[in-house]
């Protein structure tokens, strides 16, 4: 419970192999927890991950000490430590034995924006599933659990692509590269990879929720801002489309960004940010900071991505 109040604090998602066994009700001995991270908290879960016991272990580039390695000037630009690949910061890897003597392991992936603008960009359809601090959620749980199909979603096709290729293939599921259904059946040929618009907590995604009893003590980002009821991933919409090389298909989404919002957020288009409720928000928080952003402290600067979160369900409830 206490990792999940960090996560709520946080915006903290667990993804990977992880969140593949929890919805699969199966267990793979050698994986890790992958948690992703958004930039600005990367900092307070290392230091609870190390106040479990965890230690951390850097890689040969990275500084041996955490707050240095995790402030390093390659990690906080806006291109990242890996170049902005699939928008990814950092990782940081923390271990520890557990009381059985077991080799514990966990790696935070700092997203240089949105960590679900991470997960989209995976290798393939069978891992996009994630854990929240208030919901699980399977974006395509009929091919990934009953039909055990993954649809490639990259153009990468090195040694690298084609060991995560084998390894999930070992592991059960047919790696799905060719992608063409005619456009006037693709809903009735292959429900399971429905092209089109989608946002996560639509009739196509298996979501479970998840107890807890701290809604009324979440710490917001700061004391202006009111604390988050749900998490800023249940605001997530994209597109999924035919690749035009052929080979499988693209996830498509816009980052969105303003300075009225903490964290950042994907939609498949930004026509909800003109909608009459989410533009009096913005203006009306906008008004509230009176001062340009770039002059207001980030601890001082009212956030308002709660109720943001709240009136982007009600419109993607209405338009899908």
């Amino acid at each position: 419970m206490a990792f999940r109040y960090i996560q709520a604090c946080t915006g903290t998602l667990i993804s990977g192999s992880a969140a593949l066994q929890f919805f699969d009700r199966s267990l793979y001995p050698d994986s890790d927890l992958d948690l992703y991270v958004p930039m600005p908290w990367r900092k307070k879960v290392g230091h609870f991950l190390l106040a479990q016991g965890y230690k951390f272990e850097p890689y040969p580039f990275q500084h041996p000490t955490f707050d240095v390695a995790i402030s390093d000037r390659r990690v906080v630009t806006a291109r990242g430590l890996y170049g902005n690949l699939k928008g990814i910061a950092g990782v940081f890897t923390f271990e520890k034995k557990s009381a059985r003597g077991e080799e514990l392991k966990v790696q935070i992936i700092v997203a240089v924006r949105s960590t679900m603008e991470v997960i989209l960009r995976f290798h393939s359809t069978c891992v996009m599933n994630v854990i929240s601090f208030d919901r699980a959620y399977c974006l395509y749980p009929l091919a990934t659990l009953e039909q055990r199909r993954s649809l490639v979603c990259t153009s990468r096709n090195d040694e690298v692509a084609q060991r995560v290729f084998e390894k999930y293939s070992e592991r059960g599921w047919k790696i799905v590269k060719s992608f063409y259904v005619p456009p006037a059946y693709y809903c009735i040929e292959d429900p399971a990879f429905s092209l089109g618009p989608r946002w996560i907590d639509d009739g196509y995604t298996w979501s479970i929720p998840l107890k807890h009893s701290f809604d009324q003590c979440i710490t917001p980002v700061n004391p202006p801002s009111t604390p988050l009821t749900r998490d800023p991933v249940s605001a997530s919409s994209w597109d999924i489309k035919r690749a035009s090389d052929g080979m499988g298909a693209d996830m498509v989404f816009s980052p969105v960004h303003v300075p009225q919002l903490f964290y950042h957020y994907i939609l498949n288009d930004t026509a909800c940010l003109d909608t009459p409720s989410i533009s009096a928000l913005l203006k009306a928080a906008a008004l509230a900071n009176s001062c340009p952003p770039s002059y207001v402290w980030i601890e001082e600067r009212r956030f308002v991505d709660d109720r943001f979160i709240q009136l982007c369900h009600d419109y993607h409830r209405i338009t899908y």
